[in-house]
């Protein structure tokens, strides 16, 4: 009797579906230079990807770059301006590219030049203006633009330079502040360096003003700035005595002069001021 084994098979049918490798990239129209730019990218690995900027059209000379960490992530901008990509490099490739234009970043500060402006449109103007990281620092060409700016202001003038790094922009401080003196602009020349932590660089930043006749004050935080501007504005004096001798010179505010008791004239912001110094008495003097 014979017996038979009845085998079922099932045929089992397997879809493949392929996933989709996409690549992109997208990051802002217009960027200034040197400018921190926010990029957005999408891969399905970011191992080994690296985002790099070509100059537009031109495939071997790339002008910066960086690997591929998290999305979205900063890179730089170039420090020349004109038109370039950001391309999505795997394996030496481009797998997605967007258009990016480099301008030069300018800012304009229209404020009245007088010290009786309004200090409340002033504050208003300053805050409008927008801080750019990575931005360069003109501090030659704002020197040599001071004297057009402060050409209708009278009496003792002073040029407060705020900065927090050096020049960036190839010019020289030092010949602008010195050109600025030997035309004969009764312009002092005072430094406030903002969390400048190059020790090199603040000296450097003490000898331009020094060459400007005036002085360089160091701020390394927010309070110390609003400190350094208060010594920075405070005008110069001279005393002499009687016989119109010089005797003392300063910056209104510091450590009090130790003179001889006897009569003095007070030299400060385009006034004389006479006074006595008397023994064993401390005398103030107020210029208005």
């Amino acid at each position: 009797m014979a017996r038979f084994l009845a085998a079922v098979f099932w045929l089992i049918s397997l879809t493949s579906t392929a996933v989709s490798q996409e690549y992109s990239i997208s990051g802002p129209d217009t960027a200034g230079i040197r400018q921190g730019i926010e990029v957005t990218w999408t891969a399905p690995d970011a191992k080994g990807g690296i985002i790099e900027i070509h100059p537009l059209g031109e495939n071997t000379r790339r002008v910066g770059y960086a690997y591929i960490k998290q999305s979205p992530q900063t890179v730089e901008a170039p420090e020349e301006p004109g038109n370039y990509e950001l391309r999505l490099i795997f394996d030496r490739e481009t797998k997605a590219s967007t258009p990016l234009t480099v301008e030069m970043v300018t800012a304009t500060l229209d404020a009245p030049p007088t010290s009786d402006a309004d200090p409340a449109r002033a504050a208003g103007i300053i805050s409008g203006l927008t801080a750019v990281n990575l931005a360069r620092t003109p501090i030659a060409q704002s020197v040599a633009l001071s004297a057009q700016d402060m050409s209708a202001v009278t009496g003792n003038r002073v040029l407060i330079l705020i900065t927090d790094g050096e020049e960036t922009c190839d010019g020289d401080p030092a010949a602008a502040i010195q050109a600025l003196r030997a035309a004969g602009h009764d312009i002092r020349v005072n430094i406030v360096g903002y969390a400048i932590e190059d020790a090199n660089l603040a000296r450097t930043f003490e000898s331009w003003a020094a060459a400007g006749g005036g002085s360089y004050f160091d701020a390394a935080d927010a309070q110390a700035l609003g400190a350094a501007m208060v010594a920075a504005t405070a005008p110069p004096f001279r005393v002499l005595d009687s016989t119109g001798q010089p005797v003392g010179s300063g910056i209104a505010g510091d450590p009090p002069l130790t003179l001889m008791p006897g009569d003095y004239t007070v030299r400060i912001g385009g006034q004389d001021i006479a006074t006595t110094v008397r023994s064993n008495e401390h005398t103030t003097v107020s210029a208005q």
